[in-house]
């Protein structure tokens, strides 16, 4: 017995996770969180970026995915804005100074907040340009005339893989274990995720001159 649409979930669901564990701006956002939040507020990030996720599934399922992709200046306009954020986010990382355990988590618990952690891991996924032509491309070359319900359950999957992904990268670098016996180099870590954050902002800025 066939069951209707595996084939092309089983198709969907490869393209996607492969996309998803593999490093870009998402896991290093989130690697940064880890090493420099409490993991409660790391969670939040997550969450932001699996919502966006989901809003660029729904933009492709209503073709905003396509207009977007399709008229130059807007999706520049995307492309910068993305890109400056995560160089923002990158210089920031930079300026983390030596970790304290207890120090480090009553500042995250002052100056950080659920808002403020959700939206940068929504901000990150939104402002990321490439995320519309995969999502846009998703729903064109391998999802076929898909009834919509259907189309809405793989974007809830692709959200669910996105917040177990994370939730287990950020619970293994946040974990009291790797802070307490890496505490003297943690600092040195969220700087190397900046200098990678800065680096695929520049990359997305100089993309339409190559």
């Amino acid at each position: 017995m066939t069951i209707p649409y595996l084939s092309e979930f089983l198709m969907l669901a490869a393209l996607h996770i492969a996309v998803v564990i593999s490093p870009g701006p998402n896991l290093t956002l989130v690697a940064k969180n880890s090493v420099t939040m409490q993991f409660r507020l790391t969670l939040y990030c997550v969450f932001g970026i699996a919502v966006g996720s989901f809003l660029h599934v729904s933009f492709a399922i209503l073709g905003l995915s396509g207009f977007v992709v399709r008229v130059p200046t807007l999706y520049l306009a995307l492309q910068f804005l993305g890109a400056s954020y995560l160089i923002y986010v990158g210089f920031k990382a930079l300026k983390t100074k030596p970790y304290d355990v207890d120090a480090e988590v009553a500042h995250s618990a002052r100056v950080s907040t659920a808002c403020t952690a959700f939206r940068e891991g929504f901000i990150n996924m939104m402002g990321n340009p490439k995320a519309y032509l995969f999502v846009f491309a998703l729903f064109t070359q391998v999802v076929g005339a898909t009834p919509i319900i259907i189309k809405v359950l793989y974007g809830v999957w692709m959200s669910l893989v996105d917040i177990v992904w994370f939730a287990f990268v950020a619970f293994l670098l946040s974990s009291p274990l790797v802070k307490t016996r890496f505490t003297s180099k943690l600092h040195y870590l969220a700087r190397v995720f900046g200098i990678v954050l800065i680096g695929f902002g520049l990359r997305i800025l100089v993309s339409p001159f190559l």
